[in-house]
């Protein structure tokens, strides 16, 4: 357990892990390369026809063969324009849940950007063949498997024949849970009642223990050759033409659900969390965006703690707190009344650095966990942070590594400020970094630094090392700070920038008149601690500028 859901196992009913989002990239491996294409073509058709017009006809055969077989079987068939969004069409499609249904229930056609082969021929000779990425229109298959729930297949119907492959694990876990009996309740994509939470923990992990010699890979078979691509090669053609997918894992979504008892505990702990490292953590998007549900209002909480909303359209307000680090993304946000969702996304799965074929499934979902842990322990480090007077003493001091003087880490300057910064970040997502990777987020973080450079960072990371609050791994150019360090780094940070600077904002003067529409809990204790502290100010002699300068 991570020590954020450890701080809070009193208030909770449980905690699930769950994938979320699988989606698997489907190809045939022989004709990937524009010269394993051309043999391929030349075995099965001859080399005389390899041109563009014949690698057109694809698409077109296989676009009316799907809308005359969606028209016999009444399949609805949708043209979507760039600005819909493909699965709010196919929710209106859906069958009912008490019918057993099983099969394609709706097809969209759209487009999206994919690989497709050009041939350039000169005096009737292929000259070359070359592979551009361009958009080209693709069907979307929305079905029901009896084992795994919704699935949405995505094929692209020019060659080389892509295929993304779309699996929920919530659908999964659903009805894995029907079949062992297990009594829960399910709103959207989020179990909030469970009669037993361990007996769902284990439907969820028999989803991360398969390969891709799993019941995964035999899902994708059944489906893949039987809806989509009978409509481009029929089951006689299928097999001597040499059509044999293979998988990889493209995207990735893991969830980590904590089941709070009351709801308005849920919302006090979310708001205090957000409010207490946006700062330190320096978050690149916390955004209010509006679902489709009604939550029940609650506007007074314990303690009299009052959680101000927007509420527009009608619609509920859900705040998502995220950090980005390339193409991997954390998020912390509430789903439903009672549960507060945090996953570890990656959008690309070969920034995890690992094997990408579908046997790797369980190694890819080991690190995103490993993430996931890391972010929320990092959360916990800056949520309660601590540090004493004597260690501040110490840093700022010089010091003596490897009989070389180093010059001490002074936190009033804004580079050792915004290098601290970074580092909290960079920890949050990252198991180790380099001094590369301190410049990209430096800059990322602080425009202003764009002369920043890597000499910069060794120089920064080495007064960091020598006050032991990073570690270089040896052998290696990567460093590693420990959730410690970060205790004390955002203690630092936190102390300067929500108590010392509000406290002596305009010369520790107060503000008298209207009180702003957004006053909060923390500024009403600024207030009265500004007031003692002009009393301290009167006794020991402290007068602001305006004073001084009447």
């Amino acid at each position: 357990m991570d020590n954020f859901t450890e701080k809070f196992q009193d208030l909770l009913d449980g905690t699930y892990d769950c994938v979320d989002r699988l989606v698997l990239n489907a190809y045939i491996y022989q004709i990937q390369s524009p010269g394993g294409f051309r043999l391929w073509w030349r075995n099965i058709f001859g080399e005389d026809t390899l041109d563009d017009t014949h690698l057109i006809r694809f698409a077109g055969r296989f676009s009316r063969r799907v809308r005359a077989w969606c028209k016999s079987n009444c399949i609805p068939l949708i043209d979507a324009s760039a600005k819909q969004r493909h699965h709010e069409l196919a929710e209106h499609c859906i069958p009912p849940k008490q019918s057993e249904f099983r099969g394609v229930y709706c097809v969209i056609a759209g487009l999206a950007p994919n690989t497709v082969f050009k041939v350039k021929r000169k005096d009737g000779i292929i000259n070359n063949i070359s592979k551009e990425y361009r958009f080209v229109k693709h069907y979307s298959f929305y079905l029901i498997d009896p084992y795994w729930g919704k699935i949405i297949i995505k094929i692209n119907p020019h060659p080389p024949f892509n295929v993304n492959i779309i699996l929920n694990g919530h659908e999964f876990v659903e009805r894995k849970a029907k079949h062992k009996n297990i009594i829960f309740q399910k709103e959207a994509n989020c179990f909030t009642k469970i009669s037993s939470i361990a007996e769902l923990e284990l439907c969820a992990e028999t989803m991360t223990d398969l390969g891709g010699e799993g019941r995964i890979h035999q899902l994708c078979n059944s489906w893949i050759y039987s809806a989509c691509l009978i409509f481009l090669f029929n089951h006689n053609e299928q097999k001597p033409f040499n059509l044999n997918y293979s998988f990889s894992v493209s995207q990735i979504e893991l969830s980590r659900n904590l089941l709070f008892q009351r709801g308005g505990t849920m919302e006090k702990v979310f708001n205090s969390v957000i409010d207490r490292t946006r700062t330190p953590l320096n978050i690149k998007k916390v955004s209010t965006i509006f679902g489709a549900g009604q939550r029940p209002q609650r506007k007074q909480l314990e303690n009299g703690f009052k959680v101000e909303c927007v509420v527009e359209n009608h619609k509920y307000n859900l705040t998502v707190f995220k950090i980005h680090f390339g193409k991997l993304t954390v998020k912390m946000y509430s789903k439903g009344e009672h549960v507060l969702r945090i996953e570890s996304i990656a959008h690309n799965v070969s920034q995890l650095k690992c094997y990408k074929k579908l046997d790797a499934l369980p190694e890819i979902i080991a690190k995103l966990k490993k993430i996931l842990e890391r972010f929320m322990n990092i959360l916990d480090a800056v949520d309660s942070c601590f540090i004493d007077n004597e260690t501040i003493k110490n840093w700022c001091k010089p010091s003596i590594t490897n009989g070389t003087r180093i010059s001490g880490l002074d936190f009033n300057k804004d580079r050792i400020s915004s290098v601290a910064k970074a580092l909290i970040q960079i920890a949050a997502v990252s198991d180790n970094f380099t001094a590369s990777d301190l410049v990209t987020k430096v800059k990322e973080l602080f425009p202003d630094y764009y002369k920043y450079s890597v000499r910069n960072a060794g120089y920064d990371l080495r007064k960091f090392r020598s006050k032991g609050l990073i570690a270089k791994k040896e052998r290696t150019r990567k460093y590693q700070i420990n959730y410690i360090e970060i205790r004390q780094i955002a203690a630092l940070l936190i102390l300067r920038e929500k108590v010392i600077y509000p406290l002596l904002a305009n010369g520790g003067k107060l503000h008298h008149g209207r009180k702003p529409s957004n006053y909060s809990e923390l500024d009403k204790h600024y207030y009265f601690i500004q007031k003692e502290v002009q009393k301290v100010f009167g006794i020991i002699g402290i007068r602001n500028h305006k004073d001084n300068a009447a």
